[in-house]
């Protein structure tokens, strides 16, 4: 026994040590940035999977330093019952050793740990549980974007009727040889399979049972009434462009659950097209948002957007099958023609086989110059005027007979709004958003809430510099409930895009009405702009955002969050600027918050304070270039190619919003093209590089320039557009930082099919290369590969442009 003990005690100090150093040493291996901070529309919780390993590693590491202080413990115990035996107190003085070292050595890989945790997250933006900003809706995000994925099943839940369309989505067209038999519906008490035609449209699989409905509707077909089923989509289904179907996990799950009711729905579905506006102008080259509004009594399955007669996006509900449903979508304006104009319509599908096209809606594509917020180019003012941006305000916009407005066109306003009573254009408030401290229910302000005394931001455009009024209609036939809601009580409340106001004692759920200075006024529940519903009453109470101070600044300034029910200091409560915790907060009170603006890209970003569990309205701060900050263009790799060649263009203060590059001649400008696989979409603009293809232009000698989403323009650089073919591009490195031994994904074109080299900084070569395709190259990042620009040179010989990788 004595025996077995000592050998206990001998093993005691190594096993600290293995399992720290085993513990710690994988904790250097899950560092890798998978994009996990896309993953909050997947279902899964929204805790990132980074935080979740940390948080194990955490309480790995706390067990083991329990285990020390119990193994110190014991041998105090043996020392004061050692009764003066020199044996025993050695043993004891031996356990004690052991037990502090080792309790030493797991503060050390705790406290290692959490720093190296802290800082790589800090690093990349990503910290846990963030919550929403003022921004505009999903869709994916790029993680998605480059797998094929489960969009959405419906229904889902419990619905009233029996004839029912099942409908699965998924973000990718599909090729329909591979969902054969890769679809079932079985019903979930005894797993029989129900029998039924499959149809498929785009990316869209539809299944209508065999089973003919009960008189009067035998023409119709049902499931079984009061029968909960199962949806199963199994992975092996392809796309179009040969991804293949990713379930559950860090992906979307590919199940769903619908149980019928005993009715059988005969009535359509209703949706109109809520923005943009009809007759609006929209930019050229940009992601314009899409909104349709949509219900019905069963239930809405899918939305489709179409852009003159062709499909651009879809959308669907997630979860529950709900019977209003806000649909959201976006629609590419890249190489449009200016001045031409399109139509704008959606499709809404019900659950069963009905289907509604909704009224079309015209826009009007307009320059980029003509939506900036400056003066420009031929503008008459600010976004509007010249041969391009439509009238400003006071123009005409129609004739006057007989004093009365005819042939009015508000297309020809920039504001889309002719005033009937003076035909002439004029530019009305819109309410656009209502964020009231719900991101987690209301990421996208569209369903405001709250009780008495929290504040809300109304976002919007146009509601012009002087001080106006915010009205709580309540119920539509009661004016008596009408409530003026008093300002937040601070000196910048009232914007011209954003309104802070105070919910008023006794305001009653409905609309909310935004009246200006000059009388013009805008509601949630009306036709013009898009949907924001009702607003709703309820009992919780919320931290408020009344201003910040100030609400633009540079990278490393300091700025204040002034408002209310901060409490008298942090403890755990946490402030956000977009999604990333700040951590440089200078001083914390009940109604002031101090810090520092951190080194993000040039863009507006919605802070927002969380205290006990709840999260304040967002108001937004903008990170500014600085006064005289241009972008700077150092060099473009290769310096010469012919029309089509992709090329990388590096330098600093691009901004992470996407601009324009443009080839210039003889004071002729011609627009880079932007013609990439669908994989680098969105991920050719970085604020350090640029990747673009050389326009259709003529041969001969050009300057290149870069102009910021913030209309900055950078230095000229040469580059000679010549006739020699083509070399091998890059257009995104997926993804485009890591350590040694990350997997990376190399997109672009004449890679051809045989495999050449990808060489990292300093001429360090990959030496494990999984595929080679003409298109895309998955590779690892080698030992001993540096931060720096990576090129890959295919079997012809031929050089790609170089892309910046981060080691």
């Amino acid at each position: 026994m004595n025996i077995f003990r000592a050998k206990i005690k001998f093993l005691i100090l190594p096993i600290i040590w293995l399992l720290a150093i085993f513990i710690f040493g994988n904790l250097a291996l899950a560092q890798v940035d998978a994009g996990l901070g896309y993953m909050e529309d997947s279902g899964l919780g929204t805790t990132d999977i980074r935080v979740t390993i940390a948080n194990i590693i955490r309480i790995i590491l706390g067990f083991l330093g329990t285990l020390a202080v119990v193994v110190i413990l014991i041998g105090g115990f043996k020392w004061m019952t050692a009764g003066g035996n020199e044996d025993k107190i050695s043993q004891a003085k031996r356990l004690l050793f052991n037990g502090a070292i080792g309790l030493v050595i797991i503060l050390l890989s705790f406290g290692i740990a959490s720093f190296v945790i802290s800082k790589l997250m800090g690093a990349t933006g990503i910290t846990p549980g963030g919550p929403g900003g003022q921004g505009g809706p999903g869709g994916g995000g790029p993680f998605y974007s480059n797998n094929l994925v489960v969009k959405s099943i419906a229904p889902q839940g419990p619905i009233p009727i029996r004839n029912v369309k099942v409908r699965v989505t998924f973000n990718h067209d599909i090729v329909a040889s591979s969902a054969e038999n890769k679809i079932e519906i079985k019903r979930a008490d005894n797993n029989d399979k129900v029998e039924g035609d499959f149809n498929i449209r785009s990316r869209t699989v539809e299944f209508i049972p065999d089973q003919a409905c009960p008189e009067p509707n035998e023409n119709l077909k049902c499931f079984d009434k009061d029968t909960e089923y199962r949806v199963e989509v199994k992975e092996g289904i392809k796309s179009t462009d040969n991804k293949e179907l990713k379930c559950g996990g860090l992906y979307p799950d590919c199940t769903g659950y619908f149980t019928t009711g005993d009715l059988i729905d005969v009535t359509p579905p209703q949706g109109s097209i809520t923005d943009p506006d009809n007759g609006a102008g929209v930019s050229a080259n940009d992601l314009i948002f899409l909104q349709a509004d949509t219900n019905d009594d069963s239930g809405i399955s899918l939305v489709e957007f179409y852009v003159d007669g062709q499909l651009v996006d879809s959308d669907g509900p997630q979860g529950a099958t709900p019977t209003n449903f806000l649909a959201q979508g976006w629609w590419d304006t890249a190489d449009l023609e200016l001045l031409s104009k399109h139509s704008i319509s959606a499709k809404v599908f019900d659950i069963n086989d009905h289907e509604t096209t909704t009224s079309s809606i015209s826009v009007i594509i307009r320059p980029e110059y003509c939506f900036n917020d400056i003066k420009d180019e031929d503008e008459e003012g600010i976004d509007c005027g010249g041969d391009y941006c439509g009238a400003c305000d006071g123009a005409a916009c129609g004739i006057i007979k007989d004093n009365v407005c005819t042939e009015m066109d508000p297309s020809e306003c920039a504001s889309v709004y002719c005033n009937p009573d003076d035909c002439k254009c004029i530019t009305l408030p819109k309410i656009t958003n209502i964020f009231s401290g719900d991101p987690i229910n209301d990421p996208y302000g569209k369903y405001p809430n709250g009780s008495p005394g929290n504040y809300l931001t109304i976002v919007g455009e146009a509601f012009g510099r002087s001080s106006g009024q915010v009205v709580f209609l309540g119920l539509e036939d009661d004016d008596n409930d009408d409530k003026i809601a008093p300002l937040a009580n601070c000196g910048s409340a009232w914007q011209n895009k954003q309104v802070v106001i105070e919910i008023p004692a006794g305001a009653a759920p409905g609309p909310i009405k935004l009246i200006t200075n000059n009388n013009l006024e805008d509601r949630t529940d009306d036709d013009y702009g898009p949907t924001v519903n009702n607003f709703t009453v309820n009992e919780t109470v919320r931290p408020g955002i009344c201003e910040l101070s100030p609400n633009e600044g540079v990278e490393g300034t300091e700025f204040k969050i002034v408002g209310k029910g901060f409490g008298d200091d942090q403890g755990e409560s946490e402030l956000y600027f977009g999604e990333p915790i700040l951590k440089n907060i200078t001083a914390w009170s009940d109604i002031n918050i101090s810090s520092i603006v951190p080194n993000f890209s040039f863009d507006d970003y919605p802070v927002v304070v969380k205290v006990g569990g709840e999260y304040s309205n967002s108001v937004n701060f903008t990170i500014s270039e600085g006064v005289g900050v241009s972008p700077r263009i150092d060099y473009i790799d290769p310096a010469k190619g012919a029309h089509g060649q992709y090329i990388t263009i590096f330098g600093e203060r691009f901004g992470r919003t996407e601009g324009t590059v443009n080839f210039i001649k003889e004071g002729e400008e011609n627009l880079a093209s932007t013609d990439f696989p669908e994989p680098c979409e969105g991920k050719w603009w970085g604020n350090e590089n640029i990747i673009v293809r050389v326009p259709n232009v003529d041969v001969g000698d050009y300057q290149v320039v870069v102009t910021t989403a913030k209309n900055r323009e950078s230095n000229k650089i040469d580059f000679s557009v010549t006739d020699d073919p083509l070399t091998p591009g890059i257009c995104a490195l997926i993804p485009d930082q890591g350590p040694e031994g990350a997997k990376v994904n190399i997109w672009g074109n004449g890679f051809l099919s045989g495999e050449g080299r990808v060489e990292f900084w300093q001429d360090k070569q990959a030496e494990d290369i999984f595929s080679w395709d003409r298109d895309h190259i998955f590779t690892q990042v080698p030992n001993g590969a540096q931060t720096g620009p990576l090129i890959v040179t295919n079997n012809d010989e031929k050089n790609s442009n170089r892309v910046t990788f981060k080691v």
